[in-house]
C-alpha cells in the first residue's frame, strides 16, 4: 500500500506497492490477485523509488509475514537527476540480529513484507490486503527460500527512462542492475539457430561472405500454470524494453512482442521471442562476452573499460 503521495514507485521496482485503487478492487477479487513472488537466500534486490523532496532519510525494512519480526533493513542513498530525487536500497535477506534462542530460520528462509520509513513514518509496505469477516487477507507475501522453479531476469539500460535512473555514467554494475524472479523459462522446443550473414557479390557475380554471425532464438515462457498477475506482466514488459536482459548469464534481446493469454480474471500467461544478443565486438579468441546496448554498440564502465558478462 501507498501512504504517501510524495513518492512515486517505478515499474521497474521488483516489489508489489499497490496504491489505493489497486487495493479496493483486490478486495472484491482476492484469489485473482493474491502472488507470491519468490527471491532466492542469496541475491541482493535493488528497490528504487521517487521522491518529490531531497536530502531525506529512508529506510527499507524486511519483516516476518506471521510475526512482524524485523529480520534487516537498509538506509537509502540519493541521486539528482533532472531535478528528480531517486533514492535507492540494495538489501539482501540476512538477519541484522538472528534471534537468540533463533525462533525463525537462519539463514532466513519464509514469507516476509517490505516497508520504506522515513523516521518511523510508514510511506509505503507491500501488505496488500483487507480486513474481512476472517481476518486480513495478504496479498504481497514475498517467499525467500532456495527452492522453487523460477529464473532471474537482470536488466539494465544505457539511458535513464522508465522513472528510473540507470546511473549511465556508472555504467553496467551490480549496484545499478534491477533484478527479478518470476516462474517460467525457455521451452525446450523453442529453440532455433539462426545465422546473421551477408554475402557481397562483385562484378563478375563471384560471392564472398561479407559477415557472419550465429546466434540463437529461443521462445521464453512467463507464469506456471496458475499463471501470473497482470501488474506482473506489466512489470515485465517494462524490463524487457531495457537495454540490456540478462538470464542465466547471457545476454538476451526481445525479437517480437509479448504475447500474453488471459487464464483468469487479472491472470496470463505470457511467452517472449528472445535472442541471444551478440555482435563481433562481443566475442573473440579468448571467449570473452561483453555487454552491448539496442545499437550493438558494447557498454563502458565508468573507467571507460568493456563491460564483462
Amino acid at each position: 500500500m501507498i501512504y504517501s503521495p510524495d513518492i512515486l514507485i517505478p515499474r521497474l521496482c521488483p516489489l508489489q506497492f499497490a496504491g489505493v485503487e489497486a487495493t479496493n478492487e483486490m478486495k472484491h477479487y482476492p484469489d485473482a490477485f493474491r502472488y507470491v513472488q519468490k527471491w532466492h537466500t542469496t541475491e541482493a534486490m535493488h528497490v528504487q523509488i521517487r521522491h518529490s523532496t531531497t536530502g531525506k532519510t529512508l529506510t527499507l525494512g524486511m519483516y516476518d509475514w506471521a510475526t512482524g519480526l524485523l529480520i534487516c533493513h537498509v538506509h537509502s542513498s540519493q541521486t539528482t537527476l533532472n531535478g528528480y530525487f531517486y533514492y535507492d536500497f540494495h538489501i539482501t535477506p540476512v538477519w541484522d540480529t538472528p534471534p537468540s534462542p533463533p525462533t525463525l530460520p537462519v539463514p532466513y528462509e519464509g514469507l516476509v513484507y517490505f516497508k520504506i520509513l522515513e523516521g518511523s513514518t510508514v510511506l509505503c509496505d507491500t501488505i496488500i490486503g483487507y480486513i474481512d469477516d476472517a481476518g486480513l487477507i495478504p496479498l504481497g507475501e514475498v517467499e525467500i527460500t532456495t527452492t522453487f522453479d523460477t529464473f532471474l531476469l537482470e536488466v539494465w539500460n544505457s539511458h535513464t527512462d522508465f522513472d528510473v535512473d540507470f546511473y549511465v555514467t556508472t555504467g553496467y554494475t551490480a549496484n545499478t542492475v534491477f533484478q527479478i524472479r518470476v516462474e517460467g523459462g525457455f521451452i525446450p522446443n523453442g529453440y532455433a539457430p539462426k545465422n546473421d550473414m551477408g554475402v557481397f557479390s562483385d562484378q563478375h557475380q563471384q560471392d564472398s561472405m561479407a559477415f557472419s554471425m550465429p546466434y540463437s532464438q529461443r521462445v521464453l515462457t512467463l507464469g506456471d500454470s496458475l499463471g501470473i498477475p497482470i501488474h506482473m506482466i506489466d512489470r515485465l514488459n517494462a524490463y524487457f524494453a531495457c537495454d540490456v536482459n540478462i538470464i542465466g548469464n547471457i545476454q538476451y534481446q526481445c525479437y517480437e512482442e509479448m504475447s500474453v493469454k488471459e487464464i483468469g480474471y487479472m491472470k496470463a500467461l505470457g511467452t517472449i521471442g528472445m535472442k541471444t544478443r551478440t555482435n563481433r565486438f562481443t566475442q573473440n579468441a579468448g571467449g570473452t562476452v561483453y555487454l552491448v546496448d539496442r545499437n550493438g554498440v558494447y557498454l563502458l564502465d565508468g573507467n571507460g573499460d568493456k563491460i564483462l558478462i
